[in-house]
């Protein structure tokens, strides 16, 4: 029996007990394939492209829209999802359809024989059609793989995925971006993209390789049809999970406020290279993998909001200092970017954990959608504010310490602020959530 299980061990590379460990580096996996396959075709690939099609910059920014509203249908996924007691052939399904839209669909619009503005509303369409599918069954996936997740292993998991998936998309982004260049250089971007394209369908053919080994386990929540009415109202029954649903709401929110208006910041008015700013950006990587594990540790040491909150006081600190890179001083940009590498791994181990904190079991796929969507309405506020706070204080400008401040450097300072504001409201979560933790504790020794 004992060289039975050491063999087991042997071929296995795993305890025979822990099956899930096996299923966890398979999801590791899968999520690197993935995600190399979407930035391959998507982002500045993607509005390459466009521009490419020669769209207007409405239409450009009109992406960023659809995408936000297009994963607002996460909310009535529990309608499709809660009617399968198995949905792991459902979701490969899904998954092949997205990435076949996105990768095929889209590049075959380029070659069709239509004028540009056809062509352009048809990208937008599709962009449309493989959000809609996505958004209906994306959270299958995540609940499919968090079974082989439990909670003292998250931690460890998102750091180690954070860690794994930069790295990855950086390097195949920056080899993309070459190709791209070089193609450009010779008058052929289409061809640039088309490699592109066909480079992303071999890593989706892997990403859909790797999703088919991972075992689904039963789910724990209450199975059976889903009236529209409980998907509004269920989710507010659990008062544990409500905090959880602000959290991604807010965090949403504040990060998408400034980060591509201080890009033209930078570009426009300092004139900084592209090559600088991916360098600076590309040094991501190297510090993810210095720090993520000492944050992964110190989560499992404390708790998710004490880790939260301190991180957003900090990060919120930092934020400020993208103000005090102006003309002159272009250089401080590469130290503040490092400042902000060294707590935003924090960031994103704590964030996408935030979905299932305090998740209930009876109503998961319900609770998860709403989670969802509400952080994409975040997003949607937070990309509306940043548009009507660039055009009502586009030409302000103010005087300090004799030097000029003009409204891409303002706009980093409201960020900081909220940011702070918001780590004063996750502190209060936490102070509110040990008083509930010792109450709780003191009526068992009663």
């Amino acid at each position: 029996m004992k060289y039975v299980e050491m063999k087991n061990r042997i071929l296995h590379k795993v305890s025979p007990c822990d099956e899930k460990e096996t299923n966890r580096y398979r999801i590791l996996t899968e999520n690197c394939f993935y995600n190399v396959a979407a930035n391959l075709v998507g982002g500045n690939f993607l509005t390459g492209l466009l521009i490419y099609l020669k769209a207007s910059t409405v239409q450009i920014g009109l992406v960023n829209v659809i995408v936000y509203l297009c994963n607002t249908f996460q909310l009535l996924s529990p309608l499709l999802l809660n009617r399968f007691e198995k949905r792991k052939k459902l979701l490969i399904i899904s998954r092949v359809i997205v990435l076949f839209s996105n990768i095929v669909l889209i590049g075959l619009v380029c070659f069709l024989p239509f004028q540009n503005s056809v062509q352009v509303a048809l990208v937008l369409g599709s962009t449309a059609l493989l959000n809609i599918v996505s958004a209906s069954t994306a959270q299958g996936v995540s609940l499919w793989h968090m079974g082989s997740i439990p909670e003292n292993r998250r931690a460890t998991h998102f750091s180690q995925s954070t860690a794994f998936n930069n790295l990855a998309i950086y390097v195949f982004v920056l080899l993309g971006s070459t190709v791209l260049d070089h193609f450009e250089v010779e008058g052929q971007p289409l061809a640039g993209f088309t490699i592109l394209r066909i480079v992303a369908l071999f890593f989706a053919a892997g990403d859909i390789f790797w999703l088919i080994k991972i075992k689904e386990y039963p789910y724990e929540e209450t199975k059976g049809a889903v009236k529209l009415k409980t998907i509004f109202t269920e989710p507010f029954k659990h008062k544990q999970y409500i905090p959880s649903i602000l959290i991604l709401f807010f965090w949403n929110f504040v990060a998408t406020t400034s980060g591509s208006y201080y890009t033209v910041y930078m570009l426009d008015t300092l004139h900084m290279s592209y090559s600088f700013i991916n360098i600076c950006a590309a040094l991501y990587v190297p510090m993810v993998f210095l720090v993520r594990r000492h944050w992964s540790d110190y989560i499992d040491r404390t708790s998710w909001l004490s880790a939260l909150y301190k991180v957003l006081f900090a990060y919120g600190v930092i934020f400020f200092t993208h103000a005090f890179v102006m003309e002159g001083t272009q250089w401080f940009y590469l130290i503040v970017a490092l400042l902000c590498y060294i707590f935003s791994p924090a960031l994103n181990i704590i964030i996408p954990n935030m979905s299932f904190y305090h998740l209930p079991k009876e109503s998961q796929t319900i609770c998860l959608s709403v989670s969802s969507t509400f952080a994409n309405l975040g997003a949607m506020c937070g990309t509306y504010y940043a548009i009507f706070f660039m055009s009502a204080f586009q030409d302000c400008s103010f005087e300090l310490f004799g030097k000029t401040f003009v409204t891409g450097q303002i706009m980093p300072c409201f960020t900081g602020a909220m940011i702070i504001l918001f780590g004063l409201f996750v502190y209060w979560l936490h102070r509110k959530e040990q008083r509930a933790g010792r109450e709780k504790e003191e009526s068992r020794q009663i």
